[in-house]
């Protein structure tokens, strides 16, 4: 063990304090004559020795319970393995978090030095997985190392990156420390910024909906303020839990640059929420449908702010103005006479239609000109799973209830499976065949938000929307070449097809022949108040984010607090027991 001067000059005065006590504190005895002895009993020789023995051993147990305390504080190890410790590889987050966080970089400054020979591997939200754990790879190939020391600094934000980088790990090695830097200031982050219409639908007037996230350290109450277009327009009431609104007139502009803030925080990066609010109405989407269950297709486009949804059924769709709206969306295949295939032929002329083939019925009357033949396949036993779609992570399960094969050969697949069968397929200009209804029965009270932005991203491609929010580290794709993107820092870049600089949150300005646009970025849900991950395959070491002294230490040594907690505790209890059978002799 290592024992430090000030530890043993405090261990000696401490242990020096009982026998102090115990030679000064001997009694004086007085002579006293008494009239007759006949009633006193005659103390023997033996007595005296064995009550005198059961004082030095109060005192000696009094002296080894206040030396184990002692040990116990300066946190002792026991050496193990080898003398001097052997370099591994050391995996830095370098996430939005860690990088706005000062506390976090003198602490990756202080391990550089005190491990200069370590292999240094960092990652953020953009490194794709599959590379980091070929980069860990050939870094334990290359040095020929098995069983690898890896000390992985983070602020381990739980989030499913960081827990993906901890198994990485974990299937490596058996000797993987964490080094967990802890934000200990005030901290707010604006999580949620969302616009939703009044009651009335005005054009005239919107309302923002904003939700607050604050970590432990927190003990007041934030004043939350608006920006419109570069200029401070309010502030949001917000209440207790987080939650408030703001309402504001609409400027008249196409474009509406928000900003929300808060400014009682010590980490102000991450306390500022951006949004591009369109100065539009919402897209028109006719749905009919015959009311069945499990279309979440329809619950999704209840969900989207951007979409205004108009529900039919079937009979009624001939009497209905289509050219109000912006798509049709058939719900389930149903029978529909030549009238009803005419108008929808004509609509998709100019306009997008999707046919969800929900339910098989024996001979669809005249939908067969438009998805075919339809021939359900089904197995029960298992749930299919899809790949490729926009907004989806990839490995991401959606379940799917019923699954159809199709006659008819198109030429784009949209969507598809991971058996490569079609998911969802454009038949002819702007006419779409969804071949299966998705099925949450793992989460009935609400939408996976996976499935939400599928749908959402779909129709904005149908409806040529461009998508003007994004996360940083996310690519912003350019409609036009010869674009001019100018980055929140005032950096400037000429894009050809999309532009990938996007690491700092604000707004991103693009100029073309065709005007200009905003396109708001924001840092990750995942980034905001930090929640604290749990750590299953890794030893997390005590540190104070400074000092490096220590972890060379803990990782050569056993940690030996435990043992000395306990044999404190024994010499207490012996103690006890001394003392009582004392009280019982006097």
């Amino acid at each position: 063990m290592i024992f430090l001067q000030p530890l043993l000059l405090t261990l000696g005065v401490l242990i020096g304090i009982p026998f102090i006590i115990h030679l000064l504190g001997e009694r004086k005895y007085q002579a006293l004559s008494f009239s007759s002895l006949k009633f006193l009993r005659e103390i023997e020789h033996d007595s005296l020795q064995k009550l005198q023995l059961r004082q030095w051993l109060v005192l000696v147990s009094r002296a080894l319970w206040i030396s184990m305390l002692v040990f116990t504080l300066a946190q002792p190890f026991f050496p193990k393995g080898r003398s001097s410790l052997e370099p591994g590889i050391m995996i830095t987050d370098k996430s939005f978090s860690t990088r706005i966080d000062e506390k976090f970089r003198v602490a990756e400054e202080s391990l550089k030095k005190k491990f200069p020979r370590w292999d240094i591997v960092a990652y953020n939200k953009r490194t794709n997985l599959d590379s980091l754990r070929e980069q860990i790879h050939q870094n334990i190939k290359k040095n020929k190392r098995e069983n690898p020391n890896i000390i992985f600094l983070s602020d381990f934000q739980r989030n499913e990156q960081n827990k993906k980088v901890i198994k990485i790990i974990g299937s490596f090695t058996n000797r993987a420390y964490g080094l967990r830097v802890i934000k200990v200031k005030q901290n707010f982050a604006i999580s949620h910024l969302r616009l939703i219409d009044e009651n009335n639908n005005s054009r005239d007037m919107k309302s923002i909906e904003v939700q607050l996230l604050h970590n432990e350290q927190t003990l007041i109450s934030p004043a939350v303020f608006v920006n419109l277009n570069g200029q401070k327009v309010g502030r949001a009431n917000v209440d207790k839990k987080g939650y408030g609104y703001f309402h504001f007139s609409v400027p008249d502009e196409d474009h509406i640059s928000c900003v929300v803030s808060c400014f009682e925080d010590e980490y102000p990066e991450d306390n500022k929420r951006y949004l591009v609010i369109r100065n539009q109405q919402r897209s028109n989407i006719l749905c009919i449908d015959e009311k069945s269950e499990g279309n979440y297709h329809i619950k999704a486009l209840r969900a989207m702010e951007q979409v205004k949804l108009t529900e039919i059924t079937p009979e009624k769709l001939l009497s209905v103005n289509l050219d109000q709206y912006d798509m049709l969306w058939f719900s389930n295949i149903y029978s529909v006479n030549q009238n009803m295939i005419k108008a929808i032929r004509t609509f998709a002329e100019e306009k997008p239609v999707i046919v969800t083939a929900g339910k098989m019925i024996d001979h669809p009357n005249g939908w067969e000109s438009i998805v075919g033949d339809l021939k359900s396949v089904m197995d029960e036993s298992a749930y299919y799973r899809v790949k490729n779609i926009p907004g989806v992570e990839a490995g991401t399960d959606f379940r799917i209830k019923r699954y159809y094969h199709t006659s008819h050969h198109a030429g784009n697949i949209l969507w598809e499976l991971a058996s490569n069968d079609p998911l969802l397929m454009e038949t002819e200009n702007n006419i779409y065949l969804l071949l299966s209804p998705f099925h949450f029965d793992w989460n009935e009270m609400g939408l996976s938000p996976y499935f939400t932005r599928a749908i959402s991203e779909l129709i904005e491609h149908m409806l040529n929307i461009e998508d003007l929010s994004c996360e940083t580290g996310e690519t912003i794709s350019i409609k036009e070449p010869f674009s001019k993107v100018t980055t929140p820092t005032g950096e400037k870049y000429q894009v050809n097809d999309i532009f990938t600089h996007t690491n700092s949150p604000g707004f991103y300005a693009i100029e073309n022949s065709s005007g200009r646009k905003t396109v708001a970025v924001n840092i990750p849900e995942s980034e905001y108040v930090q929640a604290q991950l749990k750590i299953e395959n890794i030893k997390i070491l005590e540190w104070n984010g400074e000092d490096t002294a220590d972890i060379e230490r803990q990782i050569k040594g056993r940690n030996s607090q435990t043992l000395f907690y306990i044999l404190a505790l024994l010499f207490i209890i012996f103690e006890m027991m001394l003392l009582r059978k004392g009280e019982r002799t006097k």
